[in-house]
Parts: C-alpha cells; structure tokens; sequence
C-alpha cells in the first residue's frame, strides 16, 4: 500500500500531503457486497490494484475504486477522473503567502 498525491505538483508544496492510497487486494473484497441465497458473501469485484481518496492514518474519504491490472493504470484512472493535467508535473507550486 502506498499513499501518493492526486495532483504530482503538490508534491513540492511543504504543507501538502499524500491524499490517495493505492493497494493491491488480491481477494476483491471491495465494492457492492452481496449476500446470496445461501447467506454466504460474495463481491462483484475482484482481485486487482485499487485506489481510494483519503489522508495518512485516517479513513478514507471514499470508496475504493478499481479493480485496474497494473499499479500505473489505476494511477492514471484516478488523475484522469480528478483531470489532472500532467503536462509541467515538474513545475513547482508557487506559494501565495
């Protein structure tokens, strides 16, 4: 499990932190939990990397999403979703105090 920014060019801002946490469950227990006829549980997705909003130590702020193939594509799902633009991930954020 890893947390990372949900915008790369916060990184540099010294007050900012991590704000999505990206996993890999390999059972799929996420998502809609059904239970079925026979009272036992079942999930309707499955093992795969997962991403939910959410600071360090706390809760998450959301519902994991997923399940993606790859760390990376679930990465590049969630920045896609907040439209991160990646274009001058390198530049710094200009502080306004």
């Amino acid at each position: 499990m890893s947390y990372i920014y949900s915008d790369p060019k916060r990184a540099n801002d010294p007050h900012a932190l991590p704000d999505v946490e990206v996993f890999y469950d390999k059972e799929g227990n996420f998502g809609c939990f059904n239970f079925d006829d026979d009272g036992s549980f079942s999930s309707s997705l499955g093992p795969g990397w997962y991403y939910a909003y959410g600071q360090i130590g706390c809760l998450w702020d959301s519902d994991p999403v997923g399940p993606f193939a790859s760390e990376e594509a679930a990465i590049k799902a969630m920045r896609k979703e907040r439209r991160v633009d990646l274009r001058n991930e390198a530049e710094p954020i200009q502080s306004t105090h």
